[in-house]
């Protein structure tokens, strides 16, 4: 049975009512969104990285020239 969520009381202007449902009950729905939450922090952690040294090199081009 899906639960509704009032989010008036976090809002000052009106909202309409948030329907929720459990989507996933099984443990190997647990250990595959597990799964999937590791592999974005890697994903993450790889973009950052690359970002850091693409800001680092900018920074010493700025400077050489």
């Amino acid at each position: 049975m899906p639960e509704m969520v009032d989010l008036s009381k976090y809002a000052i202007f009106e909202t309409p009512q948030l329907e929720t449902r459990k989507v996933y009950n099984a443990p190997d729905d647990y250990e595959a969104v597990e799964r999937f939450n590791k592999s974005m922090a890697e994903v993450h952690r790889d973009y950052s990285a690359k970002e850091k040294l693409s800001c680092i090199s900018a920074k010493k081009l700025v400077l050489t020239d």
